[in-house]
């Protein structure tokens, strides 16, 4: 399957920007199932310069400055992506290593690991909490299969919680969306990769895009799409596996993959420093198209 991926952003400015930097991780991922046949990106004002360089966590990053005064930025992604099958016959009850193996294998030094052990420890909007270990550890207690805890705890996030548009921000701490039982999708998997790291796993912050569909006979609407964020779980028997307590499903053939890293922090879309005394607007829109 081919998608098209049209990501536009635009920040309009009160007041005259006479300098501006920006960051951008708009160019998709290349994994196992998914390839980026072409990314294109076109910047209003136009910039003579942009650099590319990998990060850390290996996503393409661009870069680039505005040197002259303007009031308005437009970033406008336009990538094909193709994916391939992505769906795994899972074994939930034999034959899959036991969470308390895992964790336990993270515990001792093994230098093939250590890509890995790095997305055991908090950061910036994921901390191991008291309020998180309560909420995870009946779960995980009562699953001692890895595979299977991970499907229990994805379910118990979809049921618990509310997506509700507007009830946090980016910046929300997780502890407030525990007592809210309200977010989005950065929200759910910033809470389920804490359940993860708490218990000793392994758990990565995925963002990306994920497609709508309409419903028979309407028309697909142009913006109707908008970005995505799962989670992605290291399991010995499988590597990194992907699931959306979003949607309550593992990872399929329409969810395409931008940027991984430890949380939204490491792999914000777009991020900058402009030099100016007013205040800014910012929007969004994303349309996901099958080809």
């Amino acid at each position: 399957m081919r998608y098209q991926i049209i990501h536009t952003t635009e920040y309009k400015y009160k007041d005259v920007v006479h300098q501006s930097y920006s960051e951008l991780r708009l160019s998709p991922n290349f994994t196992p199932h998914q390839e980026c046949i072409s990314c294109k990106i076109n910047i209003f004002p136009n910039t003579r310069t942009m650099n590319s360089r990998l990060d850390f966590f290996g996503n393409l990053v661009h870069s680039f400055s505005i040197c002259q005064p303007h009031q308005q930025l437009k970033i406008i992604a336009e990538s094909i992506v193709e994916l391939q099958d992505n769906k795994i016959n899972f074994n939930f009850e034999n034959g899959v290593s036991s969470w308390i193996e895992v964790a336990n294998m993270f515990q001792v030094f093994d230098a093939k690991l250590l890509d890995i052990k790095q997305f055991i420890l908090d950061s910036t909007f994921v901390r191991t909490t008291n309020q998180i270990k309560s909420f995870v550890e009946p779960i995980f207690i009562s699953e001692p299969i890895l595979l299977s805890a991970v499907k229990k705890l994805m379910n118990e996030i979809y049921t618990q919680f509310e997506f509700k548009s507007g009830a946090t921000t980016i910046s929300t701490p997780i502890e407030e969306v525990m007592l809210s039982r309200k977010g989005v999708c950065q929200d759910f998997a910033h809470i389920t990769v804490a359940c993860l790291r708490s218990m000793g796993l392994a758990a990565r912050y995925v963002s990306g895009y994920i497609e709508t569909i309409p419903p028979p006979g309407i028309e697909k609407l142009v913006g109707a799409d908008a970005s995505h964020a799962w989670v992605s779980v290291y399991i010995p028997e499988y590597g990194w596996v992907d699931f959306d307590p979003t949607n309550n499903i593992f990872v399929n053939n329409q969810h395409i993959t931008l940027a991984v890293g430890r949380d939204y922090e490491d792999i914000t879309p777009v991020r900058g420093v402009v030099y100016s005394e007013g205040e800014q607007e910012m929007e969004t829109i994303v349309d996901v198209n099958r080809m």
